[in-house]
């Protein structure tokens, strides 16, 4: 049985701290005990449409979606916990991306403020770099964004 959920792709942290990575192929092998699904690409919204534990399902993604998989990274959770922090940038434009620090380079969340202007056509993670970020864009304005990031 096929189990899909549908989510928000702000819900990055899936699990503690585990870094996204897009997949450009349209088949690509799943790793077992990875979390994957497949992400809208067309349009602004950025919405995670399927989300598959079991990696013989949801190998394929439809014309306009893009594979993500979340891997099993290393623990991040020690004594301290996840040592999170805001990331922060004071924002100069219509599209600010909050790069997460070096020593703590997993996204776990973002958000942003419109300091002018408006609306809002994006608000994600982007994994495809390490460390990770958040980037927020509006369609006139400016707007400063924030990342949550962990070890």
């Amino acid at each position: 049985m096929k189990r899909a959920v549908i989510a928000v792709i702000s819900v990055a942290a899936a699990g503690a701290a585990l870094a996204a990575v897009a997949v450009t192929s349209a088949s690509a092998a799943i790793p077992a005990g990875t979390i994957h699904g497949c992400v809208n690409t067309s349009g602004s919204d950025r919405v995670l449409h399927r989300v598959y534990t079991n990696p013989a399902n949801g190998t394929t993604c439809p014309s306009g979606e893009m594979m993500v998989i979340w891997p099993n990274g290393p623990e991040t959770a020690g004594t301290d916990g996840l040592g999170t922090i805001i990331a922060t940038n004071s924002g100069a434009g219509p599209t600010d991306a909050v790069t997460c620090p070096a020593d703590q380079p997993y996204v776990l969340g973002g958000g942003f403020q419109v300091t002018s202007g408006g609306p809002l056509i994006a608000s994600y993670p982007d994994a495809s770099v390490t460390p990770n970020r958040w980037v927020v864009s509006v369609t006139v304005g400016v707007v400063a964004g924030y990342a949550i990031c962990a070890r």
